[in-house]
Order: C-alpha cells, then structure tokens, then sequence
C-alpha cells in the first residue's frame, strides 16, 4: 500500500513507502519521493522491462556503467553538469547530451531518467530550460535526488522537487531521504561522494522507474 509518510494520506508526489513484507512493515521499509522503490534485488518482472522498455538515462560518474547491461540508451558517460556551457568536451554538458541524443533517436518514449547534480548545482532557470528540452512523447521523466556530500545537495534536490511538483509526467526518487534513512555511511566511500557498492543505486533506481511507470 502507498501512504503518505508523513501525514497518512494518498499522494504520489510526497514521500510515500510500500511495505513489500512484513519484515519491511516492522520499520525496514524503502524510502523515496515521488514514487516506490527500494535498494533490495528487483525482481525478474522488473529487470525484464528494464531491458525491453524504451528507457534512456543521463548521469554522471555515479552512473557510468551501472545499468548499461540493462536500459536502451545509456549515456551515463556522456554527462557531468545538468548544465555547464563553457565546459569541454561539450558532450559533458547535459543541455548538448540531450540534444545530441535527440538528434541520434536515443531519447527513450517511455522513461527518461535524469542524474545529474553532484558535480554541480544548476537554477530553476536551468533546470526548466533542461525540461522543456525533453520531447512531450517521453512518458515519465523521472529525476534521482543526490546525497554526495557537495555543498549544493540541498538546492539541486530542492529544484527536483519543485519541478516534479508542477509536471504531471515528472517524478523523482529520492535517493537522499532513502540513504538517510538507511544509515547514509553504509552506501557512501570516504570521499563522501562516490559509493562504496553501486548495486543498492542500480536496484533503487530500477525498481523506482518501474513503479513510476506502471
């Protein structure tokens, strides 16, 4: 069941818990924003339709190679900044990632996933102009939320939050409010920025698009 964490009541764009067992109901729950998911294996159903739906991704080097095996078009190399137009090569820039991806047909109809914003912050400006970018025949456009230890966390999630509040096909998962939740020193390595394992990342982000689109 969905509620909200907070107050009790039905609302997808807030925090929200699913208990998947009843160990899960006794306080080992998943936690996020904007949809459902947890860091525990996705299922066989799940992975399936990651690997077949038409799903792309932008991020940054906390994606580089982690789900490459599984969604359609992977730049998780490609990008570092949501958007940093003095920056060479320009592919590192996430407006000219999005762009070069359109151009190519490698922009997923089905689920868009965004994350970007550890490396730097970016203004509501920017980020609307990023959005208003994505083409309207992309049916989710789901944002993960950052818990590097940069001194721009709180802005870059703040401005995830605010846009999914005023788009119907936005969402986001809150991979902060998750690893806070779950013991923050457990996921992150000692430069507070990068993981010690990016498997708990690659099960919450799978399990999160697949909630969000279904």
């Amino acid at each position: 069941r969905k509620v909200n964490y907070s107050t009790g009541d039905e609302d997808p764009k807030t925090f929200v818990v699913e208990y998947w067992d009843s160990e899960e109901e006794n306080g080992n729950f998943g936690l996020n924003s904007g949809t459902i998911a947890t860091s525990e294996a996705p299922s066989r159903t799940m992975i399936s339709w990651a690997k077949n739906a038409n799903i792309s991704l932008i991020g940054d080097s906390l994606s580089v190679g982690v789900f490459n095996d599984l969604f359609k078009y992977t730049n998780a190399v490609s990008s570092r900044w949501l958007y940093n137009a003095s920056i060479t090569p320009t592919n590192l820039d996430g407006y000219r990632t999005l762009e070069s991806m359109r151009r190519n047909g490698q922009i997923g109809t089905d689920v868009l996933i965004i994350s970007l914003g550890t490396n730097g912050g970016f203004t509501t400006k920017e980020l609307t102009d990023f959005y208003n970018r994505i083409p309207q025949n992309v049916k989710k456009v789901l944002f993960v939320t950052t818990n590097s230890k940069v001194g721009h966390r709180n802005k870059v999630n703040s401005q995830i939050k605010i846009l999914a509040s005023k788009h119907k096909r936005v969402s986001y998962l809150d991979w902060e409010a998750f690893t806070n939740q779950k013991g923050r020193s457990d996921f992150y390595g000692a430069d507070d920025i990068h993981f010690t394992n990016a498997t708990p990342y690659r099960n919450f982000v799978v399990r999160g698009a697949y909630n969000a689109f279904h």
